[in-house]
């Protein structure tokens, strides 16, 4: 259904986004990003950390996140591909479906 670089994505609404990615980087070694956002409603500046990681780390970055911010809030998405460092290199002017000869 997927393709076979595919993975999940990890998005973390929280006030500490400093600590958020130092902990993914300790349990699943894992980089991350993160990315300015504020409260819809309150209008509150808060840090939103995306980490693209495998199903295990999921779980594991889940955890770990929510022990050192009880508050935060985390959107699980499945992501079809993912290309970059410790994933699948994109490699341009290739064809994924030319064949070598």
């Amino acid at each position: 259904m997927f393709g076979f670089s595919s993975s999940m994505l990890a998005m973390i609404v929280t006030d500490d986004g400093k600590a958020a990615c130092a902990e993914i980087d300790r349990v699943a070694d894992r980089g991350s990003t993160i990315l300015q956002g504020h409260g819809g409603y309150g209008g509150q500046p808060k840090d939103v950390v995306l980490c693209a990681c495998s199903n295990k780390q999921l779980y594991e970055i889940e955890h770990a996140v929510q022990a050192i911010d009880p508050g935060c809030f985390i959107i699980m998405l499945q992501s079809n591909e993912v290309h970059g460092e410790g994933f699948r290199q994109l490699e341009l002017g290739k064809s994924e479906n030319s064949e070598s000869k």
